[in-house]
């Protein structure tokens, strides 16, 4: 059971950090970590996101850079600021790395099915409330149970629609190891029992369905990493990129406050921990 809850830890963190890559306009987090660190390449991204001189990787000229005959037509200036939207003055958004899928087993890790579905690309979980991500984020979903005994040492809880799914208890160890935080929950037996779980797993839209996320808590303690602060949406904010760097959750701040890792190619993005699919730069 702790074998397959710490997989669990791994995959919230491989689905979190290419979602927050996304730059569509949906709700993604940054807010996940758990226990294993991906890795970034050492500054490259960072770097190449930055040139702005018009040209690709291979030294091509892209369109927009001016004329093919090497004239200067006055058709396009590339010498001032990029300034984007014409009312706003936001640049626009850049390419971020995302890791796609078009099955569920593109989702695995290790060959390990931990319940992540392949929902419009994003291996994630789909939902309609808050305790669907809170049993199915807190691994209580990998394992059907009635009672403890069905558990090996763990308890079996209320997912919150009646059903008995297997959880950890802190005293098999530590809950950290595993991803996830000492809370309360009900047993499927009635009465509060403490667990490892994940309380603050919310469902939240993403395009034109909702997936769960590990949203953050702004008080006592904001639960963000480093400088990011919790904000109304339940995700961590940036205001510049160091903050993305410091918290190994990006390289760059996006124009939503969002940390990502940009990219020119799928080549700059930090590798990956699911089994299938592809890393894609967009």
């Amino acid at each position: 059971m702790m074998h397959a809850t710490a997989y669990l830890g791994t995959a919230l963190l491989a689905l979190t950090v290419f979602a927050c890559g996304d730059d569509s306009g949906s709700d993604d987090t940054g807010n996940v970590t758990v226990g294993v660190t991906l890795g970034m390449e050492s500054g490259t991204a960072a770097t190449s996101a930055g040139d702005d001189d018009g040209s690709d990787d291979d030294g091509q000229v892209t369109s927009g850079s001016g004329t093919d005959d090497g004239v200067d037509t006055g058709a396009t200036d590339d010498s001032g600021p990029e300034t984007g939207d014409a009312e706003t003055g936001v640049p626009p958004a850049g390419p971020a790395c995302q890791h796609q899928c078009t099955t569920p087993a593109d989702c695995f890790i290790d060959g390990e099915d931990l319940g992540l579905g392949c929902n419009g690309g994003t291996c994630s979980v789909a939902c309609a409330q808050d305790a669907e991500c809170i049993a199915a984020l807190s691994g209580w979903a990998l394992v059907d149970c009635g009672d403890d005994d069905d558990c090996s040492g763990g308890v079996c809880v209320d997912r919150g629609d009646g059903t008995g799914g297997c959880s950890l208890q802190p005293s098999q160890g530590s809950c950290a190891e595993a991803g996830l935080v000492e809370t309360q929950a009900t047993s499927i037996n009635g009465g509060m029992v403490a667990v490892c779980g994940q309380p603050d797993a919310a469902c939240v839209p993403l395009g034109a369905q909702n997936i769960c996320i590990i949203g953050c808590v702004a008080a006592p303690a904001s639960s963000c990493a480093g400088e990011l602060t919790c904000e109304a949406d339940r995700l961590c904010h940036c205001d510049f990129d160091t903050q993305c760097v410091d918290t190994n959750t990006g390289n760059n701040c996006n124009n939503d406050g969002l940390c990502e890792f940009a990219c020119q190619g799928a080549a700059d993005c930090p590798p990956g921990a699911f089994d299938g699919g592809m890393l894609v730069c967009v």
